[in-house]
């Protein structure tokens, strides 16, 4: 099932069976902080487990997934010390809502050898756990805690030590005294006071109940807290929370549970179709970590189920709400779960164009327009509930939205107004993107681009040399030298003093007009002073400069440039080659690498040897044609047509030829790694020996198709046709098959491991004598009357597969899973199962003789007698059972 929630919601399930009832039980867990313990401060899931396993351990549970008839608390930590202090004894208690619960804490003390108690040695932290509360070996209650056999003390003698940890009312005075252990942590399912709830374990229940609880167990035995930590009810939710000598900085800790509302959806198979729904949540547990001054609440939810395994929920759905504000529609919540599936592209404006809180009973619903009204009143808000738990102000916006949906339709029935009569001015704009052009697509356009240009050079009698000048990029002018500089400075002052000459102007004229203008008062001063000789204002600048530090010269880095292949970047002609104009070519020996030849018919042509890399070939005919040894790497060849083509030896990798035509073609000993087939027709292909590592077959006819001997490691068959293929000795291992009809197709000697299949995967009839499929995941996979005689199935997945009539003679299947299969008519005679599982397995006439099914899971599955001749049933149910069977 695929769970839907927000980061601050951790979320448990568990399938079951109690009292003849199959569940699911699905526990919410809010992790809080005592400082700020409302929803808009809750912490993430991951930091709840990394505090959870640093406080309990790594092998600690929060939850067993039993529903509880009663609220608990349950806390972890120790009895602190104030700061910088120690203590010989305190008082640690704990209270959440009407709930308190106090223990005495001491520090280490031990009899006397008059039998006295000996004074409590100082400490600063006590933790409260079970090795600190009253037990010891020998105690079926508590056998790790003290109290109850002599240990050895720090000076090397042996005395009786008492427990740090206990209840007031029942100290331990004198040797001999034996008080329950008491602390604040949970019973372990095994404990005493537990198991005195269980049922009856006899005949009875190992016949017809077993692996599960006996159905008259006492449910009191799902609580694991001490009875004095669990509620009359359950939590509410807003609960205050006071916890007193359990934290070193803080004597005395307030705080408050989170006040969450818990909602939760699932969404499962009903009849032949899908219903979604809510279930109810309560506040069932508390956890309290007061050391890390934070806490969890967990509330749990139920549904019966149809399957016990629960396989027909699809979609668990859970979100917070803040239990102070009013809660948000269910119809809220059924568009949020229906925005986080995949919705075909047809269905795509429909869905869009939902309004925000139709009863959406149907896949895709559209009834109330009132509510797109408020939605776009609102600003469309109506986000999906997983995404929105975390901002209160965006729940405070959801609740007005809804508010003014309800407004809004009392004013559409005030005045006659339908959901008909609003639809048309709620129309969706459409936005559609236009598909991302492929990379083929984008080198067309360039050489297109590249093609215009040079047409238009030509038109204009334009010669890449005259482009080249214009294009080239300016020289850098050297930086004049002060002796240039100077001369430069003396020519100006020269043309100055001829042109005021020239028109009588003398410097004093110059002198009396600057100082008439205020704005260029500064200039008018600098007149008046005497005129700077150049020479000697120039002459300490040569000198200057020589004594600035050069600059160190930087080489360029030397960088390992690739050969360039002058033919690879030759310039394109300036038309498109023709038919004839490739024999040309290919006759002198040229390359075709990235040429654009799309759309030409060079069928029947002989072209072995000829390099076709990043070539357009979008819709090139190559029928009949020799490309033996030919090679297209990288080349985009969509549509083309390979049909009858020889291939072999070339080299057609990383090439984009989906929904090219190959049938029978030749490729045997090709290399077609990380090519995309996808939608090819190649029925009949002639592939053998090939390599096509990372390949993509999806949706290819490939019927009657040779890939002996090929590897075809983490190649893609998904929706491919397969039938009557031949995979003889292939390498297939992470293959992909989902969805594929390989019917009757050939895998003998073929090695498959970690291959995977699913139940739209069609093998009926296919022959895989000697196969490796160990670690295959096939669950659900057709494969009525498949051959598998001497296959390695070790550790796969063959659940819910449907293997009538199938034979699976001498096979290895350890640890191989076979649950709820259909095994009608197979024959497993001789297989070794070992510790395999054939859960509620079908196994009308099935043959398992002389198979060795030791410690193999029989769990609701009942073979006949006569069908385990010879087998091995050691470490089974089926021994306990082999009188009825």
């Amino acid at each position: 099932m695929k769970i839907i929630k927000p980061d601050a919601l951790g979320l448990l399930h568990r399938s079951m069976k109690v009292a003849g009832k199959k569940q699911l039980s699905i526990g919410l867990m809010g992790f809080f902080s005592f400082d700020q313990s409302d929803l808009t401060h809750l912490l993430p899931e991951a930091q709840m487990w990394q505090v959870a396993t640093a406080a309990m351990g790594k092998d600690a549970i929060l939850d067993e997934g039993w529903p509880k008839t009663v609220g608990e608390f349950l806390v972890v930590g120790a009895a602190c010390a104030p700061t910088g202090t120690t203590a010989t004894e305190l008082v640690a208690t704990v209270g959440v809502g009407s709930m308190r619960k106090s223990l005495f804490v001491r520090g280490d003390r031990h009899f006397t050898a008059l039998g006295l108690i000996s004074a409590p040695a100082p400490f600063v932290t006590m933790p409260i756990t079970p090795q600190t509360a009253f037990g010891g070996p020998g105690s079926n209650v508590n056998p790790q805690g003290k109290g109850l056999v002599k240990t050895l003390l720090p000076d090397g003698s042996a005395a009786l030590s008492l427990p740090n940890v206990e209840d007031a009312s029942y100290p331990v005075l004198r040797a001999g005294d034996a008080p329950q252990p008491v602390g604040f942590w949970p019973s372990a399912g095994h404990a005493p006071g537990r198991v005195q709830h269980f049922g009856k374990f006899d005949q009875r229940w190992l016949q017809n109940t077993w692996p599960h609880l006996p159905e008259d167990t006492n449910l009191d035995y799902f609580q694991t807290a001490p009875s004095d930590q669990r509620a009359s009810g359950f939590f509410r939710g807003d609960e205050k929370i006071q916890i007193n000598h359990m934290h070193p900085q803080q004597a005395q800790i307030n705080a408050q549970l989170p006040q969450l509302r818990a909602r939760c959806f699932i969404n499962r198979k009903m009849g032949g179709g899908e219903e979604f729904s809510e279930l109810a949540a309560r506040a069932e547990t508390v956890w309290l970590f007061p050391n890390q001054t934070c806490g969890i609440v967990l509330y749990r939810a139920l549904v019966n189920t149809q399957d016990e395994d629960a396989e027909d929920v699809l979609h668990l759905m859970a979100d917070w709400e803040d239990m102070r504000s009013a809660p948000l529609p269910f119809e809220h919540y059924h568009r949020a779960f229906l925005n986080q599936l995949p919705v075909k592209a047809a269905q795509a404006a429909d869905l869009a164009a939902l309004p925000a809180d139709a009863p959406l009973a149907e896949t895709l619903p559209v009834k109330s327009a009132a509510a797109a009204v408020a939605a776009v009143a609102v600003g469309a808000v109506a986000v999906a509930g997983a995404a929105a738990a975390s901002f209160p102000a965006l729940d405070a916006v959801k609740a007005e939205a809804y508010k003014l949906e309800q407004h809004i339709r009392q004013l559409m029935q005030q005045h006659s107004i339908t959901d008909a009569d609003i639809a048309p001015y709620l129309k969706q704009p459409d936005l559609t993107l236009e598909p991302a052009p492929s990379l083929g697509e984008v080198e067309k356009m360039a050489h297109d681009l590249e093609a215009q240009t040079r047409a238009l050079m030509k038109e204009h009698n334009i010669t890449e040399a005259q482009v080249a000048e214009y294009t080239k990029p300016p020289a850098l002018e050297a930086a004049p030298d002060p002796d240039d500089l100077k001369n430069a400075v003396k020519q100006l002052n020269e043309q100055t003093q001829a042109a005021m000459k020239e028109h009588g102007i003398t410097e004093q004229d110059i002198q009396k007009y600057a100082e008439s203008k205020p704005e260029i008062a500064d200039f008018a001063a600098s007149l008046k002073q005497s005129p700077a000789n150049i020479d000697e204002a120039f002459a300490g600048l040569a000198a200057a400069l020589a004594t600035v530090a050069k600059l160190p010269s930087i080489e360029p880095p030397k960088l390992r440039m690739p050969p360039l292949d002058l033919d690879a970047v030759a310039v394109e002609p300036e038309k498109k080659l023709s038919r004839e104009d490739v024999v040309e070519r290919h006759a002198r020996g040229q390359t075709f690498a990235s040429v654009d030849l799309s759309g030409l018919d060079l069928s029947k042509l002989d072209l072995s040897g000829a390099d076709f890399s990043q070539a357009l070939l979008q819709g090139t005919q190559f029928t009949g044609s020799d490309l033996s040894r030919a090679k297209l790497v990288g080349a985009s060849a969509g549509t083309a047509s390979f049909k009858d083509a020889h291939m072999a030896g070339s080299d057609i990798s990383q090439s984009d030829f989906t929904g090219a035509d190959f049938s029978a073609s030749v490729l045997i000993s090709a290399n077609l790694g990380r090519a995309i087939f996808d939608g090819a027709k190649m029925a009949g292909l002639q592939a053998a020996g090939c390599e096509a590592q990372k390949t993509s077959f999806a949706d290819c006819d490939l019927s009657a198709a040779d890939f002996s001997k090929s590897d075809l490691t983490a190649a893609i068959f998904n929706g491919a046709k397969l039938r009557l293929a031949r995979f003889t000795e292939a390498k297939s291992d992470n293959a992909e098959f989902y969805g594929a009809d390989a019917s009757q197709a050939i895998f003998s000697n073929t090695s498959l491991r970690a291959s995977r299949a699913d139940a739209a995967s069609q093998f009926a009839g296919a022959q895989f004598d000697n196969a490796q499929l160990g670690r295959a995941n096939w669950a659900g996979a057709a494969m009525a009357g498949a051959r598998f005689d001497h296959a390695n199935l070790d550790n796969a997945d063959f659940s819910r597969v449907q293997a009538s009539a199938a034979q699976f003679n001498a096979t290895s299947a350890k640890g191989c899973k076979f649950d709820k299969a259909d095994l009608t008519g197979a024959d497993l005679s001789q297989t070794n199962l070992f510790k395999g599982s054939l859960r509620k397995t079908t196994l009308t006439n099935t043959l398992l003789r002389h198979s060795n099914l030791y410690g193999v899971d029989f769990y609701d599955t009942t073979p006949t007698l006569a069908a385990l001749e010879g087998a091995n049933i050691d470490q089974t149910l089926l021994v306990a059972r082999k009188p009825v069977i």
